[in-house]
């Protein structure tokens, strides 16, 4: 029975040093699992970058808006100046070429008794 007894501890030794390796390599499975887990967490993409590229987009956006509306502003104002002044001067080459008109426009007066007769105008632009 001593034999027995012996190989029965025997055995069981055997059995608990087994059931201890499979208990390491499920731990070690469990440790690489949560650590593969951790890292799926800390690489995923972060919802600021994406704000900050949208922000971004939408200022350059605004800004190019902005730029475009100007330039169209500036461009209808030089359109309507030049044609203002394209009215100036066919008004003024239309007083310009006749000889000595009878009457100063809108007051009845001789034009001989017009002040400043002499007097040229220069329009810049």
């Amino acid at each position: 029975m001593n034999d027995e007894d012996q190989n029965l501890a025997e055995e069981r030794l055997r059995l608990e040093r087994e059931a201890i390796a499979v208990e390491r390599e499920r731990l070690a499975a469990a440790r690489a699992h949560a650590e593969a887990e951790a890292a799926l967490l800390l690489r995923r993409r972060r919802p600021v970058l994406v704000f900050v590229s949208i922000v971004l987009l939408v200022l350059l956006s605004a800004t190019g808006g902005f730029l475009g509306g100007v330039a169209v502003t500036e461009s209808r104002q030089n359109r309507e100046r030049s044609e203002r002044l394209a009215k100036a001067l066919s008004q003024i080459n239309a007083t310009v070429s006749t000889n000595a008109p009878s009457a100063l426009p809108g007051t009845g007066l001789p034009a001989t008794s017009a002040p400043h007769r002499n007097v040229s105008v220069v329009v810049i632009q």
